[in-house]
């Protein structure tokens, strides 16, 4: 089976500006990885409730796949 991050896939869209840290150790060029509300926020634009909790955590996830990764239309 293939890898596939949701989080890594989705940096060059939700477009996160660098932190003071990531600019510090020379990476002020590149997108910050956007957490799951973050994403979930870019894509829905629902706010994550009950984050750090796996059920929430999963759903958002999954919603996030989806957004990025539309089911092809069957004529």
């Amino acid at each position: 089976m293939p890898n596939y991050c949701t989080c890594q896939s989705s940096k060059n869209i939700v477009k996160c500006p660098p932190t003071a840290k990531m600019i510090r150790a020379g990476f002020g060029k590149q997108f910050k990885v956007p957490t799951v509300a973050e994403a979930l926020r870019h894509f829905t634009g629902e706010e994550l409730v009950g984050g750090h909790r796996a059920r929430p955590d999963t759903e958002a996830c999954a919603r996030i796949y989806f957004a990025m990764n539309p089911p092809a239309q069957v004529a």
